[in-house]
């Protein structure tokens, strides 16, 4: 303002302001009219605030370096989470990435070895069902002959052995079975109604009674581990709950939701992860003619293996329409 009123000397007085766009206003006369000349001055920061625009850089530049470095630590730590989460005896994670920090490489080969091991022993456990099961079946074989042109008197003695020997070879199908597993049966688009149609027929002297769906719904799974899933089920029901047992269906948003529901006394919720075992029974006690009926005890197990196999979620509980076991398949399936 000095350097601009030493260059107006001639004008009697010198008139200026500022409005809120830091924009510079002065008063000049040209021919005598009085005229408002607006000047915009250059951007100048003051030190202070400079520097605290530098703070603010840098720490934003160290939030981000921080940020990227605690995804690099804790992505490998999450991935193993994930897969230790998914690991079970049905189905072994993929194998981790071994690379990274010398620590946490060295955690994923471990975690790495510990899966293959238990591949190994699963194997060999699942190989020894299997040849047990499978040098079996010839001795009951010619056992069964033998009774059958044997001349025993007592029929009733020879009736039922005979039924013994077809209970000890039922079970060792079961093993068998069990042993396999179903991963080698390949995914096919299945309809629902005639997976029903199929139970109902099955248990047709038992009575079973199916909520049958529209031909439309249908699914991706493995026919043949499907049915052997539902069949268990049923056949548990009728062991072990009470009539009439019911094949019945509903959508739960965008999931598909199978259920089979009797009208016994089923198992409380905690006990779910004991009957998923291999070889757990339920108590015969609660059914009486469930003494007379063979059990492997793999049957929940059998369930449990085929659908962690696809993916989907296995549920048990009591509701006013009786005890209901669940398998919920979502509908990427």
């Amino acid at each position: 303002m000095r350097a601009l009123a030493d260059r107006l000397r001639r004008q009697p007085h010198l008139d200026w302001r500022t409005d809120g766009g830091r924009r510079l206003w002065v008063q000049v006369y040209m021919a005598g009219e009085p005229y408002w000349i607006g000047l915009k001055p250059k951007s100048v920061y003051s030190p202070s605030g400079l520097l605290i625009t530098l703070g603010f850089i840098a720490v934003a530049l160290a939030s981000l370096a921080a940020y990227w470095l605690s995804r690099q630590l804790l992505r490998p730590l999450t991935e193993l989470r994930a897969a230790a989460d998914r690991l079970n005896l049905s189905a072994s994670p993929e194998p981790l990435r071994e690379d990274g920090l010398d620590e946490i490489a060295g955690l994923s080969r471990s975690f790495n070895a510990m899966t293959e091991r238990l591949r190994g022993i699963e194997a060999n456990r699942a190989l020894v069902l299997a040849g047990i099961s499978h040098d079996l079946r010839s001795p009951l074989t010619k056992l069964r002959l033998g009774l059958e042109m044997a001349d025993i008197d007592d029929r009733d003695l020879r009736e039922s052995t005979i039924r013994q020997v077809d209970t000890i070879e039922t079970v060792l199908s079961r093993f068998l079975q069990f042993a396999r597993g179903f991963d080698a049966e390949p995914v096919e688009t299945v309809a629902l109604a005639g997976v029903f149609a199929t139970l109902r027929a099955d248990h047709a002297d038992a009575g079973v009674q199916a909520e049958m769906p529209p031909l439309d719904v249908t699914f991706l799974a493995r026919p043949v581990a499907l049915r052997r899933a539902l069949g268990n089920l049923v056949e548990n029901a009728l062991r072990y709950g009470r009539a009439p047992v019911r094949l019945a269906w509903r959508r739960e948003g965008e999931a598909l939701v199978i259920s089979v529901i009797d009208q016994g006394e089923g198992f409380a919720e905690e006990d779910t992860e004991l009957f998923l075992k291999p070889f757990v029974r339920g108590d015969a006690a609660r059914q009486p003619d469930a003494a007379h009926m063979p059990g492997t005890g793999l049957g929940l197990a059998m369930v449990d293996q085929i659908v962690r196999l696809h993916g989907w979620r296995l549920a048990f509980n009591r509701s006013a329409v009786g005890f209901e076991a669940t398998i919920m398949i979502p509908n990427r399936a």
